[in-house]
């Protein structure tokens, strides 16, 4: 029996080639994008476009209120911010059906007065492979920065534990400390005298009477 023969690997994402990639890979590069993947409104208005796209031509046309219906939100507002973003990066255009090429046009079932909007395949493509690239290394004046900063956290400690604590306890110093009182510390330092020897203050006062008396 001759063995089975495994089968070949699919090429990731960023291995295509430009005329490979599908409307699947452009959702990848939206998720790997720093413009688009920190923002979960703008992924989820990505994914409701290319639902709706069209797998040869890239095109999508629904209107606002479809997309709110898949994303879940109930403000056309969201949509049309989230969108903005999405042009604003490159990774779709948007323009008017009546604009739209008479190839294109007799694919759309919509009045020819609704928005369009088309899949940016090369801006994927470029996301891609930005995307495999290893980030620039921090510039020397950041790391230093941070350094010194973290120097500073390990020697105020008590104002990194005081941040960590409520507010209410904030402003509570983590040790042990006597209440202020008004006064010098010369005053204070004789009134602790007073307060912690009061027996050898009497003792003193009787033997001052004894010596009278014997003098008498």
């Amino acid at each position: 029996m001759a063995p089975v023969a495994k089968p070949e690997r699919k090429p990731l994402p960023w291995e295509k080639e430009l005329v490979d990639l599908t409307k699947f890979d452009w959702l990848t590069a939206v998720g790997l994008s720093h413009d688009h993947k920190h923002s979960p409104l703008q992924l989820r208005v990505a994914i409701a476009i290319m639902q709706h796209a069209d797998a040869k031509s890239m095109l999508a046309w629904p209107s606002q209120r479809t997309l709110a219906q898949y994303v879940g939100v109930a403000a056309e507002s969201q949509i049309r911010r989230a969108v903005l973003a999405l042009c604003e990066s490159g990774a779709i255009t948007r323009g008017r059906i009546s604009s739209l090429q008479e190839d294109d046009q007799a694919k759309v079932t919509r009045n020819k007065r609704g928005v369009a909007y088309r899949l940016n395949v090369m801006w994927a493509f470029e996301t891609l492979e930005a995307s495999q690239k290893p980030l620039p290394r921090m510039p020397k004046q950041l790391r230093y920065g941070l350094a010194a900063k973290a120097a500073r956290a390990l020697v105020d400690r008590s104002t990194v534990e005081r941040n960590d604590r409520p507010t209410v306890e904030r402003y509570t110093p983590p040790y042990d400390r006597a209440p202020y009182q008004k006064g010098n510390n010369r005053d204070q330092r004789k009134e602790a005298l007073n307060e912690e020897s009061p027996a050898s203050t009497r003792d003193g006062l009787a033997n001052g009477y004894a010596a009278v008396s014997r003098g008498t």
